[in-house]
């Protein structure tokens, strides 16, 4: 999943970070959509999250993702940039 992700995700999250922390939160939200798109049959190769939601339930569980989605970009910006020699990581 972080070596290719497929475009839903990235379209949502970006490109998975390289090392750390903000890696393994990336990867913990890009599990909670994958999993949000198993339990609801979603195949958008596009919509992480898919373009409607038809029951309570599922739109419930959109909004949960959605906040997830959106706390996860909020601490991968405020996360600092890994310096290395020669490089720099996020």
């Amino acid at each position: 999943m972080t070596t290719d992700p497929p475009a839903y995700l990235t379209s949502v999250l970006g490109d998975p970070p390289i090392a750390g922390q903000p890696r393994g939160r990336w990867l913990v939200t890009a599990i909670d959509i994958e999993e949000h798109r198993l339990r609801w049959d979603i195949t958008d190769p596009l919509h992480a999250l898919g373009t409607q939601a038809d029951t309570l339930a599922q739109r419930n569980d959109r909004h949960r993702i959605r906040s997830r989605i959106e706390l996860t970009l909020a601490e991968l910006r405020d996360d600092p940039p890994v310096r290395s020699i020669g490089a720099v990581r996020r």
